[in-house]
């Protein structure tokens, strides 16, 4: 006897409302500092009650870009934040110059957060200056 969809129901349902009620907030933003020229990924990570998730694994990844994920560190907690320098900097390839430039402009900052059994996931729109311009 096969199962139908109509079947899993419940268990989609229950799985659903776990992952809702054990789900991590994420809230992030660009911040320029402009006495050093410094820009910074803050992410702010919070449970279901609004309160500060410590200890968390923050993954950033930047659309364009290299694709690669890059850990923020925590600053207070459920404060995160990723500095952007050289190597953290997203970069994109310049068929013209034919090498790998920093990226400028606006780009999707796909933030995960993971701690124990709870997990968020998030993205938000922002402007980068290259070169801490």
């Amino acid at each position: 006897h096969s199962k139908t969809l109509v079947d899993n129901e419940p268990a989609k349902a229950a799985a659903l409302a776990a992952m809702t009620l054990n789900g991590l907030g994420i809230k992030t933003e660009l911040t320029r500092h402009p006495r050093s020229g410094q820009q910074t990924v803050d992410v702010i990570v919070y449970d279901t009650k609004g309160q500060p998730v410590e200890e968390a694994d923050v993954q950033i990844r930047f659309v364009p870009g290299d694709f690669r994920r890059q850990t923020a560190r925590a600053i207070k907690p459920g404060q995160y934040q990723l500095e952007l320098n050289e190597q953290t900097q997203p970069v994109i390839f310049d068929m013209q110059r034919r090498q790998y430039q920093p990226l400028e402009g606006p780009v999707r900052v796909l933030v995960q957060a993971r701690r124990q059994d709870r997990f968020g996931a998030g993205m938000a729109m922002i402007r980068l200056t290259a070169n801490n311009k």
